[in-house]
């Protein structure tokens, strides 16, 4: 008989996730009719899969490197991770155990259409992952804009109402904070002079909420609220705590597409990420005589060979028509109905088996009475929900429409896809990572060219 783990996870971020004993359950079920047995269950209550830090998932790992089963069984994908990195590295130890992951929803088996549908649904799990924290971020972004605080203790001087702030009895002490500052006096004479109720003074002196900007992240908002501070004297103050200009200080970071991914096709080294002046950017290879690429160039010509090959058969449509029916049909509310029959039916035939031993009339009407009580809280039996096949082609085709997405849809697409590119000024080779020894793409000019030693052509796409 084989042998497997059995792990479950409820999120905080999404209360309408399926309950760990639902999950239990299927997996109990699911096991039972492929003569598996459970060594041990594991379960996170209120943890986030976008971290690898859940105490359960961790005690399971322990013992897996001490105790290996044949499987590592999950109710759906997303319960075991909506990282890539986490969901690669673990995955990676799995197999070092000669252990597999399986996914009692998501009937995956070793054909290529599955293959590539488990690298698309982790894709996909990762994305709904990134896309709630976007969502939560345009919550904070419309406050900012609005001129609204986002929560926490209202910074000194300052009196949170309605979400706004609103300068309070401690403004003049602000104030006579930055103006002595300002005019040389020691941190610590002003200090003692103001009696001020902290000892750190530098986060209040370089906090821009004090003239009136409220700031989240990426987001800015100048004059959202009364300044307590103006901005001559802001300015001295800034100078002689010798920073640099504020805009500088906020400036984001530029986001390569393909940073850490691509390998010099000519010496094997590492490329990196560069600019000059902060506006032209590339990718180089530090070795002497290697080439440069500019950024927007090479984005584009991996974005344009990659979209040629992420194109989805007819083979992978079905096999995802599959998998999002029975997903919908293998939801929680319909099991725990199921399940609910079942048990009320059962309850209802042994009463009626029970009116035969009634010695009154009485007692069977009783007996009936209980009978009708329990047919009232029989839930309906609704027929399986019909999933539109060409609402699922279009999701997936446009999901893997690459060249249509933002540029952060395509890192994520690409980190899915791809371990590695390596390039010459000629040469294009996409290796991915769905699973080894599936597809390497090959491209030369936009042609397939026979692939490296070891290689072999893409097959799924």
């Amino acid at each position: 008989m084989k042998t497997a783990y059995a792990y479950a996870r409820f999120s905080s971020d999404n209360q309408r996730e399926e309950s760990i004993t639902a999950q239990l359950r299927a997996i109990h079920e699911y096991c039972a009719k492929n003569d598996i047995k459970i060594l041990q269950e594991f379960k996170d209550e209120a943890q986030s899969a976008r971290t690898d830090k859940r105490p359960a998932f961790q005690d399971m790992f322990a013992l897996i490197k001490e105790r290996p089963a044949d499987y590592l069984i999950v109710h759906k994908l997303d319960r075991f991770a909506r990282n890539r990195e986490d969901a690669a590295f673990y995955r990676s130890k799995l197999k070092e155990k000669g252990m597999k992951l399986v996914s009692v929803l998501e009937r995956l088996d070793d054909s290529p259409e599955s293959i590539i549908m488990e690298g698309v649904i982790e894709a996909m799990n990762e994305y709904y992952s990134a896309n709630l924290s976007r969502e939560s971020k345009k919550g904070i972004k419309e406050n900012i804009l609005q001129g609204k605080r986002n929560g926490g203790k209202a910074p000194f001087g300052y009196t949170v109402v309605n979400q706004h702030l609103i300068p309070n009895g401690d403004a003049d002490k602000v104030r006579g904070l930055f103006s002595m500052y300002a005019e040389g006096e020691k941190l610590a004479d002003i200090g003692r002079k103001l009696q001020l109720p902290f000892n750190h003074y530098y986060p209040v002196l370089r906090n821009e909420v004090y003239i009136g900007t409220l700031k989240s992240g990426e987001w800015r908002h100048e004059n959202a609220h009364e300044a307590i501070v103006d901005r001559d004297t802001w300015d001295m103050v800034q100078k002689r705590m010798g920073d640099a200009s504020l805009n500088a200080q906020n400036k984001a970071t530029h986001q390569y597409l393909l940073s850490g991914m691509v390998v010099c096709g000519k010496c094997g080294r590492r490329i990196t990420c560069g600019n000059v002046d902060n506006k032209y950017f590339y990718y180089r290879c530090k070795t002497k005589g290697c080439s440069i690429y500019r950024e927007h160039e090479l984005d584009e010509r991996v974005i344009h060979e990659l979209a040629k090959a992420f194109t989805p058969t007819d083979a992978v449509k079905a096999k995802f028509y599959e998998l999002v029916t029975d997903r919908v049909n293998s939801s929680a509310s319909y099991k725990e109905a199921k399940i609910a029959r079942s048990t009320l039916s059962k309850r209802i035939s042994k009463l009626i088996d029970s009116i035969q031993y009634a010695e009154t009339d009485e007692d069977v009407k009783r007996i009936m009475g209980k009978v009708n009580e329990l047919r009232k809280q029989m839930p309906k039996d609704r027929p399986k929900t019909e999933v539109s096949r060409a609402a699922c082609d279009a999701f997936i085709e446009a999901f893997c429409d690459i060249e249509t997405h933002e540029p952060e849809i395509q890192k994520l697409i690409l980190r899915k896809t791809i371990d590695k590119i390596v390039v010459t000024p000629d040469e294009l080779f996409l290796f991915t990572n769905i699973q080894k020894g599936t597809s390497i793409m090959v491209i030369k000019n936009g042609q397939i060219k026979k692939a490296p030693e070891g290689a072999c052509v893409t097959i799924l796409f």
